[in-house]
Protein backbone atom coordinates (compact mmCIF):
# COMPACT_ATOMS: atom_id res chain seq x y z
CA UNK A 1 0.00 0.00 0.00
CA UNK A 2 3.01 2.37 0.74
CA UNK A 3 4.38 2.20 -2.56
CA UNK A 4 0.97 1.74 -4.11
CA UNK A 5 1.26 5.22 -5.61
CA UNK A 6 5.10 4.53 -7.24
CA UNK A 7 3.51 1.55 -9.52
CA UNK A 8 1.94 3.16 -12.62
CA UNK A 9 1.36 2.63 -15.69
CA UNK A 10 2.60 -0.96 -15.80
CA UNK A 11 5.75 0.20 -14.21
CA UNK A 12 7.46 0.56 -10.95
CA UNK A 13 9.27 4.48 -9.80
CA UNK A 14 10.36 3.16 -6.96
CA UNK A 15 13.98 4.45 -6.06
CA UNK A 16 15.69 2.54 -3.83
CA UNK A 17 18.26 3.85 -1.69
CA UNK A 18 21.35 3.80 -3.99
CA UNK A 19 18.97 6.00 -6.44
CA UNK A 20 18.57 3.15 -8.83
CA UNK A 21 15.21 2.67 -9.70
CA UNK A 22 13.74 -0.75 -8.71
CA UNK A 23 11.75 -1.27 -12.26
CA UNK A 24 9.29 -3.88 -12.93
CA UNK A 25 12.15 -5.54 -14.95
CA UNK A 26 14.20 -5.69 -11.79
CA UNK A 27 11.36 -6.75 -9.82
CA UNK A 28 10.59 -9.88 -12.51
CA UNK A 29 14.09 -11.29 -11.74
CA UNK A 30 14.22 -10.87 -7.80
CA UNK A 31 10.79 -11.36 -7.14
CA UNK A 32 8.86 -13.45 -9.87
CA UNK A 33 6.57 -12.71 -12.31
CA UNK A 34 3.72 -14.14 -10.53
CA UNK A 35 4.60 -12.04 -7.61
CA UNK A 36 5.21 -8.86 -9.39
CA UNK A 37 1.74 -9.25 -11.45
CA UNK A 38 -0.43 -9.49 -8.16
CA UNK A 39 1.43 -6.69 -6.92
CA UNK A 40 1.04 -4.43 -9.93
CA UNK A 41 -2.59 -5.38 -10.18
CA UNK A 42 -3.35 -4.56 -6.32
CA UNK A 43 -1.44 -1.14 -7.05
CA UNK A 44 -3.57 -0.55 -10.08
CA UNK A 45 -7.20 -1.26 -8.08
CA UNK A 46 -5.86 0.50 -5.19
CA UNK A 47 -4.71 3.50 -7.31
CA UNK A 48 -7.90 3.96 -8.86
CA UNK A 49 -9.82 4.57 -5.67
CA UNK A 50 -8.16 8.31 -5.52
CA UNK A 51 -8.51 8.65 -1.79
CA UNK A 52 -7.75 11.87 -0.41
CA UNK A 53 -4.29 12.15 2.09
CA UNK A 54 -6.87 11.59 5.03
CA UNK A 55 -8.36 8.62 3.96
CA UNK A 56 -4.90 7.18 2.75
CA UNK A 57 -3.41 7.98 5.78
CA UNK A 58 -6.31 5.84 7.82
CA UNK A 59 -5.69 2.80 5.80
CA UNK A 60 -2.62 2.28 7.20
CA UNK A 61 -4.09 0.91 10.87
CA UNK A 62 -6.83 -0.99 9.46
CA UNK A 63 -3.89 -2.84 7.36
CA UNK A 64 -1.88 -3.09 10.55
CA UNK A 65 -5.03 -4.87 12.14
CA UNK A 66 -5.78 -7.62 9.18
CA UNK A 67 -6.20 -10.94 10.60
CA UNK A 68 -2.87 -12.34 11.41
CA UNK A 69 -2.22 -16.20 13.07
CA UNK A 70 0.11 -15.16 14.73
CA UNK A 71 -1.53 -12.66 17.01
CA UNK A 72 -3.40 -13.63 20.34
CA UNK A 73 -6.12 -11.49 20.63
CA UNK A 74 -7.55 -11.61 16.98
CA UNK A 75 -10.62 -10.24 18.58
CA UNK A 76 -9.37 -6.99 20.29
CA UNK A 77 -7.75 -6.44 17.27
CA UNK A 78 -10.71 -6.83 14.99
CA UNK A 79 -12.63 -4.42 17.04
CA UNK A 80 -9.70 -1.83 16.77
CA UNK A 81 -9.94 -2.08 13.30
CA UNK A 82 -13.38 -1.73 12.98
CA UNK A 83 -12.97 1.68 15.27
CA UNK A 84 -10.40 2.77 12.31
CA UNK A 85 -13.42 1.39 9.41
CA UNK A 86 -15.49 3.45 10.85
CA UNK A 87 -13.49 6.55 10.82
CA UNK A 88 -13.16 5.71 7.40
CA UNK A 89 -15.93 5.72 6.10
CA UNK A 90 -17.05 8.86 8.47
CA UNK A 91 -13.90 10.98 6.51
CA UNK A 92 -15.27 9.51 3.11
CA UNK A 93 -18.93 10.86 3.99
CA UNK A 94 -17.20 14.37 5.00
CA UNK A 95 -15.78 14.82 0.89
CA UNK A 96 -17.81 12.48 -1.12
CA UNK A 97 -21.60 11.96 -1.56
CA UNK A 98 -22.98 9.16 0.29
CA UNK A 99 -23.54 6.79 -2.83
CA UNK A 100 -19.61 7.78 -3.76
CA UNK A 101 -18.43 6.74 -0.32
CA UNK A 102 -20.28 3.66 0.10
CA UNK A 103 -19.04 2.29 -3.49
CA UNK A 104 -15.12 3.41 -3.02
CA UNK A 105 -15.14 1.98 0.81
CA UNK A 106 -16.79 -1.40 -0.60
CA UNK A 107 -14.19 -1.61 -3.65
CA UNK A 108 -11.50 -1.00 -0.97
CA UNK A 109 -12.80 -3.76 1.07
CA UNK A 110 -12.57 -5.98 -1.78
CA UNK A 111 -9.26 -4.63 -3.01
CA UNK A 112 -7.61 -5.10 0.95
CA UNK A 113 -9.32 -8.97 1.04
CA UNK A 114 -6.24 -9.82 -1.11
CA UNK A 115 -3.72 -8.77 1.29
CA UNK A 116 -3.35 -11.78 3.48
CA UNK A 117 -2.98 -13.80 0.20
CA UNK A 118 -0.21 -10.98 -1.03
CA UNK A 119 1.10 -11.15 2.43
CA UNK A 120 1.25 -14.93 2.28
CA UNK A 121 3.04 -14.77 -1.74
CA UNK A 122 5.31 -12.30 -0.39
CA UNK A 123 6.49 -14.63 2.55
CA UNK A 124 7.29 -17.66 0.65
CA UNK A 125 9.24 -15.78 -2.12
CA UNK A 126 11.26 -13.84 0.56
CA UNK A 127 11.76 -17.24 2.78
CA UNK A 128 13.17 -19.03 -0.86
CA UNK A 129 15.68 -16.36 -1.46
CA UNK A 130 17.00 -16.59 1.87
CA UNK A 131 19.94 -18.76 2.47
CA UNK A 132 19.67 -21.22 5.01
CA UNK A 133 22.35 -20.97 7.82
Amino acid sequence: IKHAPLIRNNESYIMLQNGLQYTRQWMNKIIGEEMVEIMFEFAKKFNELNLTQEEYALIFPIVICIKDKTINDQETVHHIQCCYLYALYTQMLATRTQLEAKTIFRNLLQILSFLPLLNELQEKKVGSIIPES
